[in-house]
């Protein structure tokens, strides 16, 4: 049961790393999550008009806002966040290096992709760490290649002071009340900013109805637009084009070139994660020749395939996920054997110079999915 109603079961669900390196299960890091998890339910429970909220977090004892003892772990997650109405992260470097975090991450944007509701402000991260990832220098940085870039997030942690003193306030937690006050001004306003969304999402769902089927006419398929940040511009406009043909576009920015082994492969991961809840995947050609052939052979061969498995890892067998080069050469002859190369690969090339490249897209994936 939940607060916004159905097809929701639980209203917020909080995703957030253990950071358990030992395996000891006692990690301050956890320890502070259930920290934040007892205080936030406490700020909601003296909103009267809440009644009925449901937050889970895996190590609660409330009836079905937990981890069960005994319980298939997988399964039950994925069931929590699909069903949820908000995503609550808490971020920090070890969240988002996290197979399972970003797993979870995955499943409720899947299920958010076939629902006719407004997302906006429904994946809320809460930044707990006041360092980001290695081979970053910001954290919009680090959250770009995993969607969250250009969200609206709750920083938990001393700003001028996040060099010396990366850890959220409050850390490490435990105890019956928080003594260090500075962490409840923070908290107050993750509770004001989910508190109005449930609302405006209770409200919407009572508009449209739970769950309206969508029509075969209207739904289209969900779009990985991959892109290089060296070419932003060329991103943004293709992605405007789908968007303004109905075509839902992930991730919400271009992908971050970083020369960082570790930075990549938190990239790679994400890049992954996000096309393997994608139906197509369309590649934006960067202008650089030999970045051109290496870029497609690593996306359409490896990381193609990578996401092809973790989508029936996740009960989605059957997944085709077919690809396309979106190329904005404009010399005609490079152009030209650019595009021999795409279909001597048997890869399908659309030029992005011409207008109609949306509607050929189209016809192609009415064909492929």
């Amino acid at each position: 049961m939940s607060f916004v109603g159905a097809p929701y079961t639980n209203d917020i669900f909080i995703s957030y790393s253990h950071g358990d390196v030992r395996g000891g299960g006692d990690s301050n890091f956890k320890q502070w999550s259930a920290t934040f998890w007892r205080e936030l339910l406490r700020e909601f429970e003296a909103h009267e008009d809440l009644e009925g909220l449901s937050v889970f977090f895996d190590s609660s004892d409330r009836p079905d806002e937990g981890v069960k003892l005994f319980a298939e772990l997988d399964p039950l997650l994925k069931e929590k966040a699909s069903k949820a109405a908000i995503l609550l992260p808490l971020v920090s470097p070890r969240y988002l290096r996290s197979t399972y975090c970003l797993q979870e991450l995955a499943w409720w944007r899947e299920a958010e992709a076939g629902r006719p509701f407004d997302q906006r402000g429904r994946l809320a991260p809460v930044v707990i760490w006041g360092v980001p990832p290695t081979g970053t220098t910001s954290w919009k940085e680090a959250l770009t290649p995993h969607g969250m870039g250009n969200l609206m997030w709750v920083d938990f942690y001393a700003r001028d002071k996040a060099q010396m003193r990366p850890q959220p306030f409050g850390w490490p937690g435990g105890g019956d009340r928080v003594r260090d006050m500075n962490f409840y001004d923070p908290l107050l306003e993750v509770v004001g900013i989910l508190k109005q969304r449930l609302f405006e999402l209770r409200d919407e769902i009572r508009t449209v109805g739970p769950e309206p089927p969508p029509s075969a006419s209207s739904a289209k398929p969900n779009i990985y637009l991959h892109g290089r940040d060296d070419a932003p511009d060329l991103w943004d406009e293709a992605a405007d084009a789908l968007t303004a043909a109905g075509f839902p576009v992930s991730p919400d920015g271009p992908e971050p070139v970083r020369a960082d082994a570790a930075a990549r492969d938190d990239i790679r991961e994400a890049r992954i994660g996000a096309m393997s809840t994608c139906d197509a995947l369309l590649v934006i050609g960067p202008q650089d020749g030999n970045v051109f052939r290496q870029e497609l052979m690593i996306l359409g061969s490896s990381d193609r395939r990578a996401a092809i498995d973790r989508a029936e890892q996740l009960g989605k067998p059957g997944k085709r996920l077919p690809w396309a080069v979106v190329d904005p050469i404009q010399d005609p002859a490079l152009a030209k054997r650019r595009k021999a190369w795409a279909e001597n690969n048997r890869l399908n090339w659309f030029e992005f110079t011409d207008p109609a490249w949306v509607n050929r897209a189209t016809e192609w994936l009415g064909a492929a999915i």
